[in-house]
């Protein structure tokens, strides 16, 4: 119902309220409170407002509200192993990160293994031998399988210390039954500059072949000379 409506109805019925008064000669009607009636019929209008608004209300649909956005989850990169990565010898990009405590080898270099060489000591040496001449058995020599010979070297002590107790002149081994000699009695010293025949009892292999097998100077302290072998013993076994 419409405001103007509502106010018609007013209209009347304070029109009716007005004729009711004006009727001369009938019996008076009780007296009625004009205040109240006009208090009733303001709730009535009110009343039917509120009806008509709440009418109107049910009629609209209601507007959905926008859902609240999700978050946006921050995409990350996918992490590297350790130990992967930019291949050894290659660039890293500008901006990329290197792993902690990895250098990166810059590209177009290897990196190569270093070699130190002593050099070789001039001048007097301590323990130093020399290799003069065979006595007997001269390389090459033939022997049937089995067969005992003795074989001589003459070695010369071109060095500054004298060969004495703790120095020996040791078989590096093989097949010909060979051993090592020993400076134990005074009388097997050898000075330095002296020379001295060094020989051994050997046994030709039983195995037709050639042989060659060496001997080094050792000094007291356990240590080969520097220009060991100082001595070999080469044959031929035949049939």
């Amino acid at each position: 119902m419409s405001l103007k409506k509502l106010t018609g109805m007013a209209a009347v019925i304070a029109l009716t309220v007005l004729l009711s008064a004006c009727n001369i000669g009938t019996t008076p009607a009780p007296t009625q409170d004009v205040g109240l009636i006009y208090t009733q019929a303001a709730q009535l209008v009110a009343t039917q407002f509120a009806m008509q608004q709440t009418q109107t209300a049910l009629a609209i649909p209601p507007t959905a509200l926008p859902s609240p956005a999700a978050p946006a989850v921050p995409t990350f990169p996918a992490a590297t192993p350790f130990g992967a990565g930019t291949p050894f010898g290659g660039s890293t990009p500008f901006g990329a990160s290197t792993p902690f405590g990895v250098a990166t080898q810059p590209g177009g270099f290897l990196p190569t293994a270093t070699f130190v060489v002593l050099a070789t000591p001039t001048g007097p040496q301590c323990d130093s031998a020399t290799f003069l001449e065979d006595v007997t058995v001269p390389d090459g020599t033939e022997f049937k399988p089995g067969i005992d010979f003795e074989k001589i070297w003459r070695i010369k002590n071109t060095g500054t210390c004298t060969w004495d107790d703790g120095y020996s002149f040791v078989y590096m081994g093989g097949s010909l039954d060979g051993y090592s000699l020993y400076f134990k009695t005074k009388e097997k010293f050898v000075e330095p500059g002296a020379t001295v025949d060094f020989g051994v009892d050997l046994t030709a292999s039983i195995v037709p072949n050639t042989y060659q097998e060496c001997w080094s100077m050792k000094n007291d302290r356990g240590q080969y000379f520097p220009n060991s072998p100082v001595a070999c013993v080469k044959i031929v076994v035949v049939k």
